[in-house]
């Protein structure tokens, strides 16, 4: 029984020790992710300071674009021709449609599948 004690105590040392030196690592690796951290976020924030002043140059010149084209249209007369007629013949009314709403379905059904080959 001693010795199942004794194992156990072991166990027990052998896990503190561990657990420290995993939470030596972690304060170690801590410290320089987060001066990496600082430093990427102190990048990022002049590379996205350098971005906005571009793009509001960006912005202001096609807000102006938008503006002369505006105008531009806004002063545009088209002198559009007339809409064409179709002219219908007596042959349309004699024509064999594929869909002819006056068909049954089956009526449809069969001439559909006539028109496929499948008849």
């Amino acid at each position: 029984m001693n010795s199942l004690k004794s194992r156990s105590q072991c166990g027990w040392e052998e896990l503190a020790e561990l657990t420290d030196k995993a939470e030596a690592l972690e304060a170690r690796y801590t410290r320089l992710y987060d001066a990496l951290g600082a430093e990427v976020s102190e990048r990022y924030n002049r590379l996205y300071a350098r971005f906005s002043r571009e793009r509001g140059v960006l912005h202001t010149d096609l807000e102006r674009l938008q503006d002369e084209v505006a105008s531009e249209l806004e002063e545009l007369d088209v002198d559009l021709p007339g809409v064409p007629e179709g002219e219908i013949g007596d042959e349309i009314e004699e024509r064999d449609w594929l869909y002819d709403s006056e068909r049954s379905f089956l009526e449809q059904t069969q001439h559909l599948r006539r028109e496929q080959g499948k008849e």
